[in-house]
């Protein structure tokens, strides 16, 4: 139907005109009132309208008293907003000097909406649901006049949105805010908002991201390059307890499990700064090629610590558990690369970095693996180095400590081979090898192995078998180019064993004792030796003898 104007309720003498609805659903209309009074008040009025065309909306008019405690609703959860306003949406009006037309009126949106302007609303509510298209401004006015909003607090998001988008903006005139600037920072539990005027004075946009206990991955597509990340600060607050998988074929710049930067968060002090335990896995035809981070932080002071990495699948960039600020601490982070060529590893890059775990596994690295950045000194939190599986890399460094799990590892197989310039710098003492791989090189640089005064000439770390028969012997040959392990059984054999020109029966390379072998050789040997004992160790067995 069409109607010239629509009240929810009138008074056209010295009464209140209150508590009165309208709803608009359709047809054609001109100005709609939610209450109307002459002399009196007009307030705890309602007007709803998800259809229809009408020109202006008034939550309360009183031409001699105050409106205020009006709602206006434009569109719902439900249905969005179908219809049109081609005039000015009022939470109060009237004529009356010295009135109060603003205090507690409110205005929902809940679709896109356009209109000539909007006035004397305390709070503006976006409600964001499937309805909005989020590429569009949620409110258009056109007023060449302008637009005044008291203050950015007086805007409220509800619901789920996208990381970025406009409020509001005026296509006609200038956008004002009255109080409390042109930027506003909000920060909740895990996430961030930002409301900002834009330089031209035309919209108020929003940024809004996740930073904490985020698990779907967010891509910032730049246009040359996509990154990818779950937890996101651009006000320093700490990103912490994210936890995301990059799978889909699709190449990016970075990923981050946790990414901080930025100043402004309104967050207390000790929630600011810092990226920690957050995880990130790279698997399926996923690719990246700049750098895959646990956690990462540019913030002044911020560290980067308890952050995971894990990458199951060949990429062209590097990866790096935790990475803080210059003057902060990446420390506690774990790198996991199995089955996989990267360009390069680091645990933590900061100024302190401390107890960094690195772990691969049948891993090719085109450049270096690095436990640590900075020196530590500190033996109860080195950096760590664990081997699987046949492994490779230009350099490795920044370990204080190093372990190698042999299992599968066949005879004659290298588990890390440096193949770059420099030394490898390895602690004898902490160096550990479990498993049961035999006769293999763990650690091979042509050239050379620098242990730092941990490693005496002729030392031999040794293991002793259940039965007390074997023994497993980590060894560095002479040029100290290599260390190897190796199993030798020294009581008991009956079959030999031949190295080139020579055959053994029982053989210790850690000074157990040879006994009670028996073998028979056939062919010709420069020497033969039924039982051959050389080396230390003390592994509470019978030593340096060679007896029956």
């Amino acid at each position: 139907a069409t109607v010239k104007d629509v009240y929810g309720g009138k008074s056209e003498n010295n009464g209140n005109s209150t508590g009165n609805k309208v709803f608009v659903e359709g047809g054609g209309k001109q100005d709609i009132f939610g209450g109307y009074s002459q002399s009196g008040n007009a307030t705890g009025n309602t007007v709803t309208i998800t259809g229809g065309s009408v020109r202006n909306v008034d939550g309360g008019r009183s031409l001699n008293g105050h409106a205020t405690n009006n709602i206006v609703n434009i569109g719902s959860a439900d249905a969005g907003f179908s219809g049109s306003i081609t005039g000015k949406i009022n939470g109060g009006s009237g004529t009356g000097f010295g009135k109060d037309y603003v205090t507690g009126n409110k205005l929902n949106l809940y679709g896109n909406v356009s209109a000539t302007n909007i006035n004397h609303f305390a709070e503006i509510n976006f409600h964001f649901n499937s309805h909005v298209n989020q590429s569009a401004s949620f409110l258009t006015l056109s007023d060449v006049g302008g637009t005044t909003i008291n203050s950015l607090s007086d805007l409220k998001i509800n619901g789920e949105h996208g990381r970025k988008g406009t409020l509001l903006k005026n296509t006609g005139g200038m956008i004002t805010i009255s109080e409390g600037g042109d930027r506003l920072v909000k920060t909740n539990e895990n996430k961030e908002l930002v409301l900002a005027k834009s330089s031209d004075n035309k919209r108020i946009d929003y940024e809004g991201y996740q930073f904490k206990g985020a698990t779907t991955p967010t891509t910032d597509d730049g246009g040359s390059y996509k990154d990818i990340f779950g937890g996101r600060s651009i006000l320093g607050n700490t990103t912490t307890q994210n936890e995301i998988t990059v799978s889909d074929a699709v190449t990016y710049r970075n990923a981050y499990g946790g990414w901080t930067s930025g100043t402004g968060s309104d967050a207390p002090a000790d929630k600011q700064k810092n990226s920690t335990l957050n995880k990130i896995k790279v698997s399926g035809a996923a690719n990246v090629t700049g750098k895959v981070y646990g956690g990462y932080t540019n913030v002044a002071g911020g560290n980067a610590t308890g952050n995971e990495v894990t990458v199951g699948k060949t990429i062209t960039g590097d990866v790096v558990g935790g990475k803080a600020h210059a003057t902060g601490e990446a420390s506690d982070n774990t790198v996991t690369v199995g089955n996989a060529t990267v360009k390069s590893i680091t645990g933590g890059d900061g100024a302190t970095t401390k107890g960094n775990t690195v772990n691969i596994n049948n891993t090719t690295v085109t450049n270096k693996i690095v436990g640590g950045t900075a020196a530590n000194n500190d033996a109860d939190k080195a950096n760590t180095l664990n081997v699987k599986g046949q492994n490779s890399a230009q350099s490795v460094e920044g370990f204080q400590k190093m372990n190698f799990n042999t299992n599968g590892v066949a005879a004659g197989g290298t588990m890390l081979n440096v193949t770059g310039a420099g030394k490898t710098k390895v602690n004898w003492n902490t160096l550990t090898v479990d498993g049961n791989g035999r006769n293999i090189s763990l650690l091979k640089n042509n050239n050379g192995i620098d242990f730092g005064g941990t490693y005496t000439d002729g030392a031999v770390k040794s293991g002793l078998s259940a039965d007390k028969k074997s023994e497993t012997n980590v060894s560095v040959t002479e040029d100290k180019k290599e260390i190897k392990y190796s199993g030798y059984q020294f009581t008991g054999v009956t079959t030999a064993s031949v190295d080139g020109t020579k055959a053994y029966g029982g053989v210790s390379k850690a000074g157990n004792a040879t006994h009670h072998n028996a073998i028979t050789v056939n062919g010709n040997y420069d020497e033969v030796y039924g039982g051959h004992t050389s080396g230390t160790s003390n592994m509470g067995v019978e030593q340096k003898n060679s007896h029956d």
